[in-house]
């Protein structure tokens, strides 16, 4: 009865309660992931399929909408134009399809991820979520 008595008491408590602020590497880590979710939604923009292409819009927008900092001129264009210049530098990953007819597959899931990670898309995150960690921005 005990048990029932204060299982009941801490579940009709507010959730402000429960509520942990978030610590600033928390926030930061946050922040560089966003970063990197960005970098990967435009890369997808940016490839042949129109699956991909509107799969990386929609991600892009969600991510612009729900980080009040990646605004168009200091954030959205930086990465726009990284990304492209990331692109134009790495082959585009394929293999060997095992089906007929034989030919290449191209898997541009795995390019993007290997463009993201280009020395410079992550000196642009990097530069970028110091700047914002700077001025104490978080995300939303």
């Amino acid at each position: 009865m005990l048990k029932k008595t204060i299982i009941t008491l801490i579940l009709s408590l507010p959730l402000s309660v429960w509520a942990q602020p978030k610590g600033g590497a928390i926030a930061q880590q946050e922040l560089i992931h966003d970063l990197n979710a960005l970098a990967n939604a435009s890369c997808l923009i940016r490839q042949k399929d129109a699956y991909l292409q509107n799969a990386g819009y929609i991600w892009a927008n969600s991510l612009a909408e729900g980080n009040m900092e990646f605004n168009l001129e200091t954030v959205i264009l930086p990465m726009k134009a990284t990304i492209e210049k990331a692109i134009a530098n790495t082959p585009m990953y394929s293999v060997p399809s095992e089906q007929p007819p034989l030919k290449s597959q191209a898997l541009p899931i795995a390019y993007c991820f290997d463009v993201i990670h280009q020395p410079n898309v992550q000196a642009l995150i990097r530069e970028l979520s110091k700047k914002y960690s700077r001025l104490g921005k978080k995300p939303n």
